[in-house]
């Protein structure tokens, strides 16, 4: 659990190999070529390993064949991805079905001539080693037995899983101890499947609890069968409490009362979808002067599967959302109460837990407000040691 993983690929070279493309490399399954794949560096790979299902995140990638030296790099390994009949590492952006992994700072047009010499022989041992350059962090897959087994590597996730756990009426259900297990499992950077009965906008509250306290523990959290409201919400460590869902928000339809009356006074926090394009004409507005510390959840920088939101300001969050273009991204904003909660809430907190409550319960009480378990447990050694009761 939490280490980090290899996979070696096996394939032969082929007179046709030319390895002078710039945008991408592919090792295919298919026996021959032409000379028009430019891309391929590698012939008549078999079976692809299933391990690639389990790999995640950043990884290094080694190309080699025989004497004539090695290519190495780095790429994101594409968190959809379904490799069938060929692996392409590409340097774009680009997610089909058949890209391994994106983002690479090499391509095949990168060989130099003694490895491209040596890939060009009929039948060389060919090798692509693909190591994660760390341990991937923690990840809690969510299903439902009613919905079926996960698919692809999804479903090799969740059978590989460091831990699971079960919820719900009609199931046997994890003992508590079974519940604390996971979530040191979780901690430990591990991958935990998580059964539920019903939809997490109806799972028993046991589960959405332990749900929270994962993505508090730095969890990604993968659910398919999830409303898109429930779980960005999740991901941000929050229980589905009431939200206001606005759906996708560009700079014409801020513009509408409504929507920014929503944006600026909403009393729940507010989950919306917006095009990084967009993001400062959305957002900049709401983060001047005193508004800039106004909580948002944001999704965490790295690619890889499942989801994970992280907490920050509306200051902060601009620059790291603001661009030309790209994917659409869902976040979630905090009320503006909650932007100045927390400062009163601390001290109303060590009152509380200066008198005895306890720091969980207390906890437990504040989720809906963005406080974390860690604040709370914070805030319990500033206020000291209970008052004795008379």
């Amino acid at each position: 659990m939490s280490a980090a993983r290899r996979v070696t690929v096996r394939a032969s070279g082929h007179p046709q190999l030319r390895g002078t493309h710039h945008k991408s490399l592919e090792i295919t399954r298919e026996e021959a070529v032409t000379g028009r794949a430019t891309c391929v560096v590698g012939v008549a790979a078999g079976e692809f390993p299933p391990e690639l299902h389990l790999l995640r995140g950043p990884v290094r990638i080694t190309v080699a064949a025989g004497p004539g030296g090695r290519l190495a790099g780095h790429a994101v390994i594409n968190p959809d991805h379904r490799v069938d009949r060929r692996l392409v590492v590409r340097r774009s952006d680009r997610v089909d079905p058949d890209t391994l992994a994106n983002r690479a700072d090499f391509t095949a047009a990168d060989l130099d001539p003694a490895l491209r010499a040596a890939l060009s022989q009929p039948g060389a041992p060919v090798t692509m080693d693909i190591e994660e350059v760390r341990a991937p962090p923690p990840l809690v897959l969510v299903n439902s037995p009613a919905a079926g087994p996960l698919p692809g590597r999804w479903g090799w996730l969740w059978r590989y899983a460091d831990a699971s756990v079960s919820f719900g009426a009609g199931m046997a259900g994890s003992a508590g101890a079974d519940l604390a297990a996971a979530l040191r499992s979780v901690t430990a950077g591990g991958v935990v499947a998580a059964s539920v009965s019903a939809p997490l906008d109806q799972a028993p509250a046991r589960a959405i609890g332990w749900l929270v306290a994962a993505a508090e523990h730095g969890a990604r959290l993968l659910a398919p069968a999830a409303d898109a409201t429930t779980g960005t919400l999740l991901a941000a460590g929050l229980a589905p409490a009431p939200a206001v869902r606005l759906g996708t928000v560009d700079r014409r339809s801020v513009r509408r009362p409504a929507i920014a009356g929503l944006l600026r006074h909403g009393p729940v926090p507010v989950v919306l979808t917006l095009a990084l394009a967009d993001a400062e004409p959305v957002l900049g507005p709401l983060a001047t002067g005193e508004a800039g510390s106004r909580p948002v959840a944001v999704p965490a920088e790295l690619v890889d599967v499942g989801v994970q939101l992280q907490w920050t300001t509306l200051a902060a969050a601009l620059p790291r959302l603001a661009g030309s273009g790209g994917d659409p991204v869902t976040i979630v904003l905090g009320s503006r109460e909650q932007a100045t909660a927390p400062v009163e809430l601390a001290d109303l907190a060590r009152s509380l837990l200066a008198a005895g409550v306890p720091a969980r319960s207390l906890a437990e009480a504040l989720r809906g407000w963005g406080v974390g378990r860690a604040e709370v447990y914070r805030w319990r050694q500033q206020a000291g040691p209970p008052a004795p009761s008379n």
